[in-house]
């Protein structure tokens, strides 16, 4: 096959690529194209937004992400360049994007932002309405404020939650002390049914998730990746929270007037936990649950006890160990000091031999 040749025309003052598979058809186009300068150009939020209909919002992605990248172009994007021809957008616009972004979001926001236009203009080219994309640009620079890496609880802190379970009961409970004891994440916790717990080989089998996809009412779907289908170990704190309020069937985690056949909605758990955190107030507890911070602390505790990272990725759920020990075991001061403990008692013996 011919390679395909390419020009730039300016039209009502902005650049547009024509292209063909030979000269003498490229120069018709362009004088075609030049004839007609009252055509509108495509704008970015136009191309965008029928991408987006066509190729994300038929179901080949999560709901959840779906909307994360709807919110990133009308909030973030199409503010800036939507109105901009497609055509006309250069490294040097989407640098200045980048820099105008950086006052105000993270690396790590802007990145996504930035890998979601990667696509947009990756279809554009195919569309023959950009030559190049502007994203895969070796001089463009994703500025902007690191992300706040999410922490493990001290073991101070673990305790102190720990000893809140004692003034809770009911869902309140089995929500903290799953959250403690299991590192599921919270669409896992909130999709736990009782058939999933045998409490006579203490296991918990994690097959689903819940996703709020209208802000409300929760759906049932498939964990979060294929490694998030797993069994949990249920630990002796655990057991002892769990026993005492099992149930034949059901969801474990439940609020009042939910029907049976569903998941607690999105406010619901909402108010589950405005009420844990009534009760840490009441009950002196200074530290604050949050139950992905929690999932953090059971990864890092795994750590620190010496858990193989093999295990620590399996009861976790992720697919790849170096993601696990880069986001979610965290080095604390405590494992440092048993480190050079050990240094200590090595070199001390070493000394004495």
């Amino acid at each position: 096959m011919a390679n395909r040749v390419k020009a730039q025309i300016k039209i009502n003052g902005q650049q547009r690529w024509v292209s063909s598979y030979s000269v003498q058809d490229l120069v018709e186009k362009a004088i075609e194209a030049s004839s007609k300068p009252d055509i509108p150009l495509i704008t970015l939020q136009e191309y965008a937004e029928d991408y987006m209909q066509r190729y994300k919002a038929n179901g080949s992605i999560e709901h959840n992400t779906l909307t994360g990248y709807v919110g990133y172009l009308k909030n973030h994007v199409y503010p800036f360049f939507g109105a901009m021809p497609i055509a006309s957008i250069t490294v040097n616009t989407l640098q200045d994007y980048i820099n105008l972004k950086a006052a105000t979001l993270s690396q790590k926001s802007i990145r996504e932002h930035i890998n979601l236009l990667r696509q947009i203009f990756a279809a554009a080219i195919e569309d023959e309405l950009m030559d190049r994309n502007p994203c895969l640009s070796s001089r463009l620079q994703i500025i902007g404020s690191k992300s706040t890496k999410v922490m493990a609880y001290t073991e101070e802190e673990f305790a102190e939650l720990e000893h809140l379970l004692t003034f809770l009961n009911g869902t309140d409970k089995l929500f903290l002390a799953l959250s403690l004891y299991t590192g599921m994440r919270q669409g896992e916790l909130f999709a736990l049914q009782w058939e999933d717990v045998d409490l006579a080989q203490n296991l918990i089998r994690v097959t689903k998730a819940v996703e709020w996809a209208c802000q409300n009412k929760g759906t049932i779907k498939s964990p979060k990746t294929e490694n998030g289908v797993r069994t949990i170990v249920i630990i002796k704190q655990l057991a002892d929270v769990l026993k005492p309020l099992a149930k034949p069937s059901g969801y474990v985690l439940t609020a009042e007037r939910q029907k049976p056949d569903e998941p607690m909605s999105h406010q619901a758990v909402k108010r589950l936990n405005e009420r844990i955190e009534n009760a840490a107030k009441k009950t002196g507890c200074k530290t604050r649950f949050l139950s992905h911070r929690a999932r953090h602390t059971v990864a890092t505790f795994l750590n620190n006890a010496g858990a193989d990272d093999v295990s620590i990725t399996g009861i976790i759920g992720h697919s790849d160990v170096a993601f696990t020990k880069r986001q979610y075991a965290n080095t604390q001061t405590v494992q440092l000091q048993r480190g050079m403990d050990k240094f200590s008692n090595y070199i001390q013996n070493i000394a004495v031999s």
